[in-house]
C-alpha cells in the first residue's frame, strides 16, 4: 500500500471506519499455486490508521521501517504475514530537531532503494517533516537520507538539501502539497526516480543523477 498523508482515528467497530493496512504477497510452493496478499501484522496501534512505512528488500526479505524516529525496522514474514522487530536506533539530529520543535512531525515516506556510502553498502529513502501550526495548512517537507546496509539499519546522515517537488494549485476542496509515495533506480541505473503526489489528484516524478542525489546531502 502506497504512503499517504496523515489520517485520523476512527472507531473500528465501525462499518465506515477504514483502517490502513500494508499487505505483503506469499511466495507461491509451485508454479501452479497462485499467489495470497495476507495482511502484514506490524501495526502496534489499534485505535489509528497507520501508513508512513518505507518498505525494502534486505537480501531477499521484506523489510520496513515502521518509524523514522526512532528508526524501527521491522522484518515482515511473507509465509504468514508476522512481523518481527529487528532493530530500533536513534539519530539525535532528528532527535535534537523534534525536542526543539515539539509540534513538528517526522515520519517516512515510499519505499528505500539500494545506495553506496563511502564504498559499503547502505539505503537511499526518503522522510517528511509536517508542521500543522500554520493558517496556511498543513506543510509538507521531504529530505532524503542514508541509512545502513545490514543490521541494525542505523540512519547514517539526512540531506540538508530538502527535495525540490512541484506542488499543485490548491482547491476549495484539498491542499495542493506534493506528498512522496515511492522511489526507484531506472533500468539502467543511472537515475533516481522519486515519484510523488500533488493535491491528491496529480501523479509526478522527480528523476535524479546521483550526482544531484549526493548534492542534497551538502551544506546549503
Amino acid at each position: 500500500m502506497a504512503s499517504g498523508p496523515e489520517g485520523g482515528s476512527c472507531d473500528q467497530t465501525k462499518p465506515d471506519c477504514k483502517v490502513a493496512r500494508k499487505v505483503v504477497s506469499a511466495p507461491p510452493t509451485t508454479w501452479e499455486t497462485s499467489r495470497l496478499a495476507l495482511e502484514a501484522q506490524c501495526s502496534e496501534r489499534l485505535d489509528k490508521k497507520e501508513k508512513n512505512w518505507i518498505g525494502f528488500d534486505y537480501n531477499g526479505r521484506l523489510m520496513w521501517v515502521y518509524s523514522v524516529l526512532p528508526h524501527t525496522v521491522k522484518e515482515a514474514r511473507t509465509h504468514d504475514g508476522s512481523c518481527q522487530e529487528v532493530s530500533r536506533t536513534t539519530y539525535f539530529p532528528l532527535a535534537q530537531l523534534a525536542l526543539a520543535h515539539p509540534s513538528l512531525k517526522i515520519h517516512g515516506s515510499g519505499s528505500a532503494i539500494p545506495w553506496t556510502c563511502a564504498g559499503e553498502g547502505c539505503y537511499l529513502a526518503a522522510l517528511h517533516t509536517l508542521n500543522t501550526t500554520g493558517q496556511a495548512g498543513p506543510i509538507y517537507t521531504h529530505f532524503l537520507y542514508k541509512f545502513e546496509g545490514t543490521h541494525p539499519f542505523a540512519i547514517i546522515s539526512v540531506a540538508q538539501r530538502p527535495l525540490h517537488l512541484l506542488e499543485a494549485s490548491p482547491s476549495h476542496y484539498v491542499e495542493g502539497f506534493a506528498f512522496v509515495s515511492g522511489m526507484t533506480v531506472s533500468p539502467l541505473g543511472k537515475e533516481v526516480i522519486v515519484a510523488y503526489g500533488t493535491g491528491d489528484r496529480q501523479a509526478r516524478t522527480l528523476v535524479m543523477s546521483p550526482e544531484q542525489v549526493e548534492h542534497h546531502f551538502t551544506a546549503c
